[in-house]
């Protein structure tokens, strides 16, 4: 009898610890959610009753990475189970089911709806800002699905991760715009990107700044007989070497322009005119009307004339002549992000008009220019008799005293500077000192600018 008694029990007992476990219910707290893909989901669990020991709790999910715990403390009513999500190019759901184990029930499904992050574009992809002024810079944003509640506010950040402002967008709307207010500090290229949370999901937008009432160099201020010659090698070539004779007769070196073409085309040339001292700027790739151009192929057109100059002649030009002298803030704002002064003349030969016979080309660039301090003069390397309107030209400044110098050297040379390298761009050669160093060699002193 007494054994029987025992083995009752045990019995007894056993029933009430499974009718215990039987009931610790472990529910969802929510059936439904969504969240947008690539972001961290928390699901919220209830435990009624709270149970007298720690609980383990495993849930499945068909979408996911498979399977998941959490250990909720005794006593404890509900927990929190964060989980990531991956980012999804269509709207999918998931479905979370729990598992039931040591101490309780599990009971229910929780169906997750993964959104598809926006597909956000900047409208521009550069877009132009003055220092202390505001401006906008706007974003195309599609989406079939909706973003989640609360979580609607994009930022626009820098490349050093500095969020420069926030908006918010819901659907239908197909655009959105961020207002800011270049400083100073802004000055050149800014890369720009768009991050809703820690997602970043959109690239590759630039911004370029420019101070207010930045203008071309037409020439510089001075009282000194100094001037500098500005040669555009747009496409031909034919007449280098007979210049470079002149250049090197008169002692001088000047600055010439080329054109990406030219380097391409022009490969031995260009290198002789580097080799004999001569200053090499930008004059675009194909001598555009840069205005004409939409605002990415005008960048582009500044750009890769600079590469290709780095890797065929081992320089990174500092100037930047725009063809035609077309040019308006936005041309300047991409010429200097890009550590180049845009600059003009206030002196021509018109040499390539075509209407001037080369004798009237001589007393354009000579007599009939007001020759002055700190003027620059234009001319072209291809036009009729380039070398002997060159010579001409050298001679008369000569007589009258003035001393020719390449651009740079000459805004150098009275106590200006030029604008600072981007940080994508390595200056090959024409570093800071380079033509301080230049001037100082060939004993010119460099004004100071009070």
């Amino acid at each position: 009898m007494k054994k029987w008694f025992c083995a009752l029990g045990m019995m007894l007992a056993l029933l009430m610890s499974v009718a215990l476990a039987d009931g610790v219910k472990v529910t969802f707290a929510e059936k439904n959610g969504q969240i947008n893909g690539g972001y961290d989901y928390t699901l919220k669990l209830n435990v009624s009753p709270a149970s007298d020991k720690d609980l383990t709790v495993s849930l499945t999910c068909d979408g996911l990475d498979g399977a998941y715990s959490v250990v909720i403390p005794a006593g404890q009513k509900s927990t929190m189970l964060t989980v990531p999500t991956q980012v999804v190019e269509e709207r999918g759901k998931v479905v979370f089911e729990l598992q039931s184990g040591d101490g309780y029930t599990g009971a229910g499904k929780h169906t997750l709806t993964i959104q598809r992050l926006p597909n956000v574009q900047f409208y521009l992809g550069i877009n132009f800002g003055t220092v202390g002024k505001k401006m906008s810079v706007r974003m195309t944003v599609t989406n079939s699905s909706t973003i989640v509640k609360g979580n609607n506010t994009f930022q626009l950040r820098d490349d050093k991760g500095t969020v420069l402002a926030e908006a918010k967008w819901s659907n239908p709307s197909g655009d959105m715009s961020f207002s800011i207010t270049p400083t100073a500090d802004m000055e050149g290229y800014t890369r720009l990107s768009v991050w809703l949370g820690d997602r970043c999901v959109a690239d590759g937008g630039y911004l370029t700044v420019v101070a207010k009432g930045q203008r071309a160099v037409k020439n510089v201020e001075t009282e000194r007989k100094l001037v500098g010659i500005g040669m555009d090698c747009g496409f031909g070539g034919k007449n280098t070497d007979q210049v470079l004779e002149v250049l090197a007769k008169h002692n001088t070196n000047i600055t010439f322009f080329m054109t990406g073409y030219f380097v391409r085309t022009f490969p031995e040339e260009s290198k002789r005119v580097l080799a004999a001292g001569n200053e090499i700027g930008d004059h675009t790739n194909t001598h555009p009307q840069l205005t004409k151009e939409r605002p990415y192929s005008m960048m582009r057109q500044i750009v890769f004339p600079a590469e290709t100059m780095a890797e065929t002649l081992g320089v990174s030009p500092r100037l930047m002549r725009p063809p035609y002298g077309d040019v308006n803030s936005n041309v300047i704002s991409v010429s200097r992000a890009e550590g180049m002064e845009c600059v003009l003349w206030n002196m021509s030969t018109k040499d390539s008009i075509g209407k001037y016979t080369v004798e009237e080309c001589i007393k354009n660039g000579t007599t009939r220019a007001k020759l002055a301090p700190g003027n620059i003069l234009l001319c072209h390397l291809d036009a009729n008799h380039s070398w002997e309107i060159l010579d001409a030209v050298l001679t008369y400044y000569e007589e009258q005293g003035y001393t020719v110098l390449p651009i740079s050297a000459l805004i150098y040379a009275t106590g200006g500077s030029l604008p600072l390298m981007p940080s994508t761009r390595e200056a090959l050669l024409y570093t800071d000192d380079y033509w301080p160093n230049w001037l100082a060699e060939r004993g010119i002193e460099i004004e100071t600018k009070e």
